[in-house]
């Protein structure tokens, strides 16, 4: 294994030996892949271009991401600056590196874009941007090109794992009844939730080389490795128990929400709900304990669940109130 990451650090050694004045530039790309981007782009497709569209892709984005937290740990690969101290550590990451979530999230989220949209220049405009995000994590030191390429074949692999089976599952979905929905939410959730965190029950006794720990805190003093912490896990299936909730309650009881309206509106309709998020995200954030112990994880699971409500629902609600959104008919479920 070591031969093999000692081969490929020669790639992040070429690429940041052309000039560190790439970084900005691989930084705002990378930035494309990130979840803070996606925390913007997901509720401004919900509230502003198609409530349905922002679902499908908030739930390729979280079950992209707790895929790639489960590899992570599962594998528990290093990164190039942790491995090898000549590579420069331009970012710093806490987690392990294979696979590269950048490149997974950015395959699978802006791949499943593509395959919806169905045009050629968007098409076109996603391959690069995924191209150009693996290709960043390289500049910047964070991974080797194992963790890129098997990132983007594991978000190649899920587009073409939902465009097969999500119109037969929504189909079957239709069929079942609200409190029927509700309970295969939660049990979902619940079954989910339990596969990602199975990668760290069987690592629990797992140390961290301690040249992996030097290595990476020369570089970033103030990034410490955590690549065991199961914040990752309760994020994802809180926003994903949060955002169906709220979508199966609005729809069950005001039909598809409405994005239509004037520019000015919209645009006021989306501060508004994203004033929300990060009051949520940033807000909560700061009081609740980081520790990583259970009230951790359960407060982590709550404020997760919150932000999930609120873009599906409680936000929507407060648009209606407001007139900054039409009043859904019943008839458009």
């Amino acid at each position: 294994m070591d031969t093999g990451y000692t081969i490929e650090v020669a790639v992040n050694l070429f690429l940041q030996s052309l000039g560190d004045w790439s970084y900005g530039f691989m930084k705002t790309i990378s930035f494309l892949g990130q979840e803070e981007f996606f925390l913007v782009l997901m509720p401004f497709l919900y509230w502003c271009v198609d409530a349905s569209l922002g679902l499908r892709i908030g739930l390729m984005l979280l079950l992209s991401t707790g895929i790639n937290g489960f590899f992570k740990v599962l594998f528990a690969g290093p990164r190039p600056y942790w491995f090898e101290g000549s590579v420069e550590g331009v970012t710093g990451e806490s987690s392990f590196g294979i696979p590269s979530g950048h490149a997974q999230i950015a395959a699978s989220v802006w791949g499943y874009m593509a395959a919806l949209f169905k045009k050629r220049a968007f098409t076109i405009a996603a391959i690069v941007i995924i191209f150009l995000i693996g290709l960043s994590r390289l500049f910047l030191g964070v991974h080797f090109l194992r963790d890129v390429l098997i990132g983007w074949l594991i978000g190649a692999l899920l587009v073409l794992l939902f465009v097969r089976v999500e119109p037969a599952f929504i189909k079957l979905v239709r069929t079942w009844s609200y409190p029927q929905k509700l309970a295969g939410i939660l049990l979902g959730c619940i079954i989910l939730m339990i596969i990602f965190l199975i990668p760290h029950w069987l690592r629990e006794n797992y140390l961290l080389p301690q040249d992996w720990i030097t290595n990476a805190l020369a570089d970033v003093p103030d990034v410490s490795p955590q690549p065991l912490s199961k914040d990752g896990v309760f994020t994802v299936i809180g926003t994903m128990l949060g955002m169906l909730l709220g979508y199966t309650w609005f729809t069950h009881k005001f039909g598809n929400f409405k994005t239509k309206g004037k520019f000015g509106v919209i645009l006021l309709r989306f501060a508004l709900g994203l004033s929300g998020v990060l009051l949520i995200w940033f807000g909560l954030g700061q009081v609740f304990p980081r520790s990583g112990d259970l009230i951790s994880y359960v407060l982590r699971l709550f404020r997760y669940t919150l932000i999930g409500l609120w873009v599906s629902a409680i936000a929507p609600v407060i648009f209606i109130a407001l007139r900054l959104a039409n009043q859904p008919s019943k008839q458009s479920r």
